[in-house]
């Protein structure tokens, strides 16, 4: 029961993490409750921060 309170958490970190780099937290988080946080969080650090499209002014 242990593990799977611990799994859920570290879920809903990897959830919170994309929120702040700009990405879907609710995607992310239930990509990490089915795959594994670890995973999750290891494609967070590859993908990093999404950029933001400029708008242009013409």
């Amino acid at each position: 029961m242990l593990a799977i309170a611990f799994w859920c958490l570290c879920s809903f970190g990897v959830g919170a993490l994309a929120h702040v780099l700009g990405r879907s937290g609710a995607a992310w988080l239930t990509f990490s409750m089915i795959f594994t946080p670890s995973l999750g969080l290891v494609l967070m650090a590859i993908l990093g921060e999404k950029r933001k499209a400029r708008a242009q002014l013409i």
